[in-house]
């Protein structure tokens, strides 16, 4: 029975491939690349490399002073069901219906063609050009933010321009990505937290270094800068304010995500993989209450802890000067328009919609945060059913 059980575990993890990199642990399963941790990486090299049970816990008793002949499913059981855990979790990605867009390839092609221009020593400077030259186009025409006024089908009319920037995002990504492995280009649409997004899996970044792995976080708004500082140009020759607007929400978008890398963001794994942490948030929060309850900070955390600071601070600013400036349109102007149907938006109005959208997400993530809080509760009651002490000497 033992070596049935033992059979089974080796065999669920025997196709997997194990990646170490830049203080990295990656699993590799079935195309699915997931972050594992040491006690995690370990256990599994071994359980690869034994021909038996007794050769796996000789293996485990050299780093563990706790592990024996007829305790060592518990630790599998656990580590199985987490790993498992963690790839059905990357796979649902908390998106709902992905739909295959485009599996093609000729966008193979097309990013060999770029991925020159993702190069760490080409990349860096072009892209900065690139948003300074966004940034000044920003400054150049404030004098029309006041003025743009949209109808709601001016709305469904920049939904074809929005769909072609968004695959232009995710090649940039693409792009960047094939200089560490070239796959077949496939881009998704999905429903991120009811928001309509698009995607491209590029997991498989994580074999390579960290700056190959920024670089592929920044690539999708890198190469999007493109597109929309064509459109600013057009915008400022024909002096249309339907071609201006569509470049205004291209930019906002661009700099609010980098400024501001508290979702899932392109800006948000580029902390992540600077720090080699996920959660930072977490992270963050976890820090605050060990420094005030044990008044001990270790100092490769301090980065971490700036930037919760940082990141809560601009989110309050930013939001703060959002309601200042849209005041009369939160509780006026826009509710008054939507009774009436009247769907001529002016640029103040856009923004009170946004932060409509932004509370209406902020409660729903809330709702989802309290779910996976209550899953997490029993996750720690199963392991603590099992009596698990991994120790290492």
């Amino acid at each position: 029975m033992m070596s049935v059980d033992f059979s089974y575990y080796k065999d669920y993890f025997y196709p997997t491939t194990l990646y170490q990199h830049d203080k990295l642990n990656i699993l590799e399963y079935n195309d699915t690349y997931i972050k594992i941790n040491d006690d995690q990486y370990r256990i599994i090299s071994f359980l690869k490399e034994s021909d038996s049970l007794e050769n796996f816990v000789e293996k485990l008793s050299e780093y563990y002073d706790n592990i024996n002949i007829d305790n060592i499913y518990e630790y599998l059981d656990i580590i199985y069901h987490d790993i498992v855990q963690s790839i059905n979790a990357k796979l649902k990605d908390y998106t709902h219906t992905d739909i295959n867009i485009i599996n093609s390839e000729k966008l193979v092609t097309l990013a060999t063609k770029i991925q020159y221009f993702f190069k760490p020593h080409i990349f860096f400077i072009w892209f900065i050009i690139a948003l300074i030259t966004i940034i000044y186009f920003l400054i150049n025409n404030n004098f029309r933010y006041n003025s743009v006024e949209l109808h709601i089908t001016d709305t469904f009319l920049m939904w074809p321009v929005f769909l072609m920037i968004g695959v232009i995002h995710e090649l940039g990504h693409y792009a960047a990505a094939s200089l560490v492995e070239k796959r077949k280009a496939k881009i998704y649409f999905a429903f991120y937290l009811f928001t309509p997004v698009f995607y491209t899996d590029v997991t498989y970044v994580w074999k390579g270094s960290k700056t190959q792995r920024i670089i592929t976080n920044l690539a999708g708004y890198a190469i999007q800068t493109i597109p929309t500082i064509i459109v600013f140009i057009i915008a400022d020759i024909t002096n249309n304010s339907f071609i201006f607007s569509i470049a205004l929400f291209s930019a906002i978008v661009i700099i609010s995500d980098l400024l501001t890398p508290f979702g899932r963001g392109d800006s948000y794994w580029v902390i992540s993989d600077f720090f080699n942490k996920e959660n930072l948030q977490t992270h963050a929060a976890d820090m605050f209450r060990t420094l005030f309850t044990q008044f001990k900070l270790i100092y490769e955390d301090k980065f971490v802890l700036i930037y919760g600071i940082i990141n809560g601070l601009i989110i309050i600013i930013s939001f703060y000067i959002a309601v200042m400036y849209a005041w009369n349109s939160i509780f006026f102007d826009l509710p008054l328009k939507i009774l009436s149907l009247n769907f001529n938006f002016l640029y103040r109005d856009l923004i009170a919609l946004g932060i409509y959208i932004f509370l209406i997400r902020l409660c729903i993530i809330g709702v989802i945060r309290l779910l996976y809080r209550y899953e997490k509760v029993k996750i720690m009651v199963r392991k603590i059913s099992a009596k698990i002490r991994i120790k290492p000497y």
